[in-house]
């Protein structure tokens, strides 16, 4: 019996680790329809430990460090890294660092802002933004409430964007 169960746990196990070196984009999309909208943007060869897609016009590429994974998100003139981990039924993404255009978080706003840390979570498997707070230095922006060049937080809750005093 003992035996049974180890072997069982020992085949389970050893699927789990094929999936997640092996399993591809394009395997998930053959198996099944009812993937969530954002998963559209990810190309067929990406994977767990690594990939990459599009994602809100931009590139978004993942590749495993450690118990998480380096994350980047880049335009043609701008790149912003993160280190993100999977915690419960959310993505949690720390440590930021870059430059990014203040119209990618709210509509309409102009400028740039050099992130130097902070913090988003992400719903799963919606993928949708719940909770951020990202420490920025803003170099002619134009969002109200903020200053147009300078240190600022943002914070995102309930839906919107706004700046902390």
């Amino acid at each position: 019996m003992i035996r049974a169960l180890v072997l069982t746990l020992g085949l389970v196990l050893g699927l789990c680790a094929a999936l997640a070196v092996g399993g591809r984009m394009a395997h998930l999309r053959m198996v099944t329809d009812g993937l969530p909208g954002w998963s559209e943007g990810i190309d067929d060869r990406a994977g767990v430990l690594a990939g990459q897609g599009r994602v809100a016009g931009a590139v978004l590429r993942w590749r495993q460090a450690g118990i998480g994974w380096q994350v980047t998100l880049s335009g043609a003139d701008w790149q912003a890294r993160g280190m993100a981990r999977i915690m419960g039924w959310e993505i949690r993404i720390e440590g930021f660092d870059g430059v990014i255009p203040a119209s990618l978080l709210v509509p309409g706003a102009a400028g740039m802002l050099a992130l130097a840390d902070g913090m988003l979570r992400i719903a799963l498997p919606a993928g949708i933004l719940t909770d951020a707070e990202l420490h920025a230095t803003a170099r002619g922006l134009e969002l109200t409430g903020a200053p147009p060049d300078g240190p600022l937080i943002l914070r995102f809750s309930d839906g919107d964007w706004g700046v902390i005093p």
